[in-house]
């Protein structure tokens, strides 16, 4: 499977944080939304892990971080470029929940900082260590 690389999660970012239809959905769906807590626990898995140093690259606003986040895990390190533009957007990500947990696989709710609204955004990863990011997809949470 060819590596997607990070670049396609920000252009999936970027085309949902400016589109103004998708702003006013989500709007509504806000009421009908799990609450979301600080704390949500990620599965102690490699793709657990692996979200978990995503976001916490992603949060930290800091394209320095989020270069090392992207040359850890084997990755384009340029792919920091377009996760600071995310971010700028979006004011990091929080976790709502996780939707669906496996070894090499994770589906999660986020929500966004600045504005909370919400993506379902699921990763696979390689099997082998690093573990990088195989696979991105987010869309909007219905």
């Amino acid at each position: 499977m060819k590596i997607i690389s990070t670049l396609l999660l920000m252009a999936i970012f970027a085309v949902m944080f400016i589109n103004t239809d998708f702003a006013q959905a989500s709007s509504g769906d806000a009421k009908t939304a799990a609450p979301a807590t600080d704390e949500v626990k990620l599965p102690d898995t490699p793709a657990g892990k692996t979200f978990a140093a995503f976001l916490q690259a992603f949060n930290s606003g800091d394209i320095n971080v989020m270069r090392k986040f992207h040359q850890e895990r084997k990755g384009n390190p340029d792919n920091a470029e377009q996760d600071w533009g995310a971010y700028k957007q979006t004011g990091g990500l929080k976790v709502i929940k996780v939707n669906k947990s496996s070894d090499y696989a994770l589906e999660v709710l986020v929500e966004a900082k600045s504005d909370a609204r919400r993506l379902n955004f699921a990763i696979e990863v390689d099997s082998n260590a690093p573990h990088g990011i195989m696979s991105i997809q987010a869309q909007p949470a219905q």
